[in-house]
């Protein structure tokens, strides 16, 4: 049996010209490509699953939206440019990153539960366990943040001007992937104590990375 990211693929199809209204289109692998529904969003492009891959969660400018199934269940006004989002564990729950807030979304309500600022601009976001963020910041560092005692650490801070394109937690959340704006390397740190674990070298800057 395929897993939901192996069954489905998720692709941003423009229709009858309009590039300001696209469909997000849900398509099965197991039936030839064969198209199973729509979702009209206009201009989301970004994606990521939930926890249990029944839902995803896509975004652009200050909406982020969740489908499931081919149906919008949830759509969310930021009211800020969003630049990443995370599900919680329990995929529950959605976090958001608009500059140096970060807000947390009841997905079932779509309504904000808490908000928390932050120091320093984040650039991309992953949810670790419980309370625990990874952040990415405009400077390129990684920070491990805490809401809950506010206290943030940063683990990673020698890709100074390189902003942090996406951070990546492996799926035994024993390790973190990040990569940076135009930097041909992708960083690999030990979510426990952040220590840097390994450096990958790229041929190009790479946009998005994904745990197999």
């Amino acid at each position: 049996q395929l897993s939901a990211s192996e069954e489905f693929l998720w692709q941003l199809k423009r229709h009858d010209g309009d590039w300001g209204h696209p469909n997000v289109g849900l398509w099965s692998l197991e039936t030839g490509l064969s198209w199973v529904s729509t979702v009209e969003i206009s201009s989301f492009g970004s994606w990521r699953w939930s926890p249990d891959e029944r839902q995803c969660a896509t975004w652009h400018g200050q909406l982020a939206a969740v489908v499931q199934d081919g149906h919008l269940v949830a759509q969310m006004d930021a009211r800020e440019p969003i630049v990443d989002v995370s599900w919680s564990s329990d995929g529950i729950q959605l976090a958001t990153a608009c500059g140096q807030r970060i807000d947390v979304w009841n997905v079932k309500s779509s309504a904000i539960t808490r908000t928390h600022q932050h120091e320093e601009t984040i650039t991309a976001i992953s949810w670790l366990s419980g309370d625990r963020f990874a952040l990415g910041t405009r400077a390129g560092e990684i920070h491990y943040w805490s809401p809950l005692d506010d206290r943030s650490k940063a683990v990673l801070t020698q890709n100074a001007g390189n902003s942090v394109i996406r951070v990546a937690p492996s799926p035994d959340g024993q390790f973190l992937a990040c990569c940076f704006q135009n930097a041909h390397y992708v960083r690999i740190l030990d979510t426990g104590n952040g220590t840097l674990v390994r450096t990958l070298s790229t041929d190009q800057p790479q946009m998005e990375l994904a745990w197999l």
